[in-house]
Order: C-alpha cells, then sequence, then structure tokens
C-alpha cells in the first residue's frame, strides 16, 4: 500500500514538474539590404528545428519566449536574436 502511494505521488510530480510552455508557430520576414533574401537558414537553437526562407525573406518556425533564432546565410553576416513575450 505505501509503495502505490509513492509511486503515485512519484509520477503525479513528474507529470507537474514535465510541463512547459507551449510553442507556436512563429511568422516573420528578413529584412536586409540584400536583394536575395531567399535561402537563408532560420535556426532555433533550443530545439534546433530550422527552416529555410522563402522568396522575399518569409519564414515560419516553432518557438516560444526565450529561444534563441540564429539567421545565417553566405549573403549576410550571422545574426542571433532572444524571442521576448
Amino acid at each position: 500500500m505505501k509503495l502505490g502511494i509513492c509511486v503515485f505521488f512519484v509520477l503525479i510530480a513528474n507529470t507537474i514538474l514535465a510541463q512547459e510552455t507551449p510553442r507556436v508557430v512563429l511568422n516573420g520576414k528578413i529584412n536586409a539590404n540584400s536583394m536575395d533574401l531567399e535561402g537563408v537558414y532560420v535556426i532555433n537553437l533550443k530545439t534546433e528545428k530550422s527552416t529555410i526562407t522563402e522568396k522575399d525573406g518569409y519564414f515560419s518556425i516553432t518557438a516560444t519566449p526565450g529561444d534563441t533564432l540564429l539567421f545565417s546565410a553566405i549573403q549576410l553576416k550571422e545574426n542571433r536574436v532572444v524571442l521576448e513575450p
């Protein structure tokens, strides 16, 4: 009986502590003094998910406040942006 109660509390504690902020899809656009904004890598350094920009620099990636996005391309200087609420 005591073992069952201990297991129950461990499972409940694990469920409560495992909660994290839900990720949402972030839609954005890169603005730069460059004609070619297609093919810029956008990487979420926390989740290691990545995407590549479309024509005119548009992109979509899952993220949450506190994540860091890395923007990288041959024609542009690498840039890191921390997402704030």
